[in-house]
């Protein structure tokens, strides 16, 4: 599915073959995220204003075919917070119809390669706003297609990785990733904790997503992810999405793109270059550039003692990342089918099994 079958194979410049191949293979970053307000009041979207067209002509010059946003939502009513949120993006996307697309069902993948539309997959980092089970199908009748079970703490979904009680998935939980599988929406264990993502994966007819996180075994934070799960992960047909956040790299300075490749390369050597993507959730201009004052308290897992650590690899802060990694990747010896599959083949593939309801 990924187009890297196109690609001259004899071509030794691998700063060619990566922007040839970003061009014909379907991109797709799990965790997209960018910054709104201008160069005069840079921010991210965290709340319901509007946002603003250049962003179709930034992912355009990005090489993005799709994506998945993970919207967070600061309202005190997570609930009236998430219909706000849905109405936004539905709105955005319905007034640029000629530029985007909303992935509902797995032949919206095949309308966006005819058309040449961005596919915007609506996702939702909170499960507390389905206060009961049917509330999965009124979210997915208004557009939503992935939800993180739990990011902060405990809900009655789960446990968060911040959370050191250390509860898995409840029976609540249970019935709304049954749901879930039902009616097409994406079930992401991403800020999870071991016990919930595990029993999430168990519990999931579906494959599951983890949409941004990264190895443990390379960097001990608690946001990242055991071998354990990244297994139990692949062997149910799912995909993971690495970040390139640098306190989720590696445990201390210096951060490079060659330790963020590493976390692909880790996922690789367990579970096969089948089961992994890119979950970016960096802005093009990175969160560093963001003014201290519109920027968000980071969570434990991104702080440090003494002075705080930037949060980006400047290596990706810029709208050609796709061909950085794809060319990296190339050079380190992965063939052009994995890189294709790697820089969205994999999620295309595992998504289109999840709509297919």
């Amino acid at each position: 599915m990924s187009g890297a079958t196109a690609i001259a194979a004899t071509d030794d410049d691998p700063g060619g073959r990566a922007a040839r191949l970003v061009a014909a293979a379907f991109t797709f970053d799990s965790a997209h995220v960018f910054r709104i307000g201008g160069p005069g009041r840079p921010r991210l979207p965290l709340g319901d204003e509007p946002l603003d067209a250049s962003l179709i002509a930034d992912w355009r010059a990005a090489g993005m075919k799709a994506f998945l946003h993970p919207f967070g939502i600061l309202h005190p009513d997570l609930h009236l917070g998430q219909l706000k949120l849905l109405a936004l993006w539905n709105s955005f996307i319905a007034d640029h119809g000629d530029a985007l697309l909303r992935i509902d069902e797995p032949a919206d993948f095949d309308r966006i390669r005819t058309t040449g539309t961005i596919g915007v997959l609506v996702g939702s980092h909170h499960g507390e706003p389905f206060r009961s089970v049917d509330d999965v199908d009124y979210f997915c009748s208004l557009g939503l297609r992935s939800c993180n079970l739990v990011t902060f703490g405990q809900n009655r979904l789960g446990t968060a990785v911040d959370e050191p009680a250390g509860g898995g998935l409840t029976a609540f939980g249970r019935s709304v990733v049954e749901r879930m599988n039902r009616v097409g929406m994406a079930v992401d264990v991403s800020h999870c904790n071991e016990r919930t993502r595990l029993d999430a994966i168990a519990a999931s007819a579906q494959p599951v997503l983890m949409s941004h996180a990264n190895a443990a075994a390379l960097c001990p934070n608690v946001r990242n992810v055991s071998d354990a799960v990244i297994r139990a992960l692949a062997a149910a047909g799912g995909v993971m999405g690495v970040l390139p956040l640098r306190m989720l790299v590696t445990p201390a300075e210096p951060a490079t793109l060659d330790d963020y490749l590493n976390h692909i390369a880790h996922v690789c050597e367990l579970a096969g270059p089948d089961h992994v993507g890119l979950g970016l959730e960096t802005p093009f201009e990175g969160f560093d550039s963001i003014p201290a004052a519109n920027q968000m308290p980071l969570p434990g897992y991104l702080r440090n003692a003494g002075e705080q650590r930037r949060l980006d690899l400047p290596e990706l802060c810029h709208l050609r990342r796709l061909e950085t990694i794809a060319a990296a990747l190339l050079r380190r010896g992965f063939d052009q089918a994995a890189v294709g599959g790697i820089i969205g083949g994999n999620f295309e593939r595992v998504l289109r099994a999840i709509l297919a309801v």
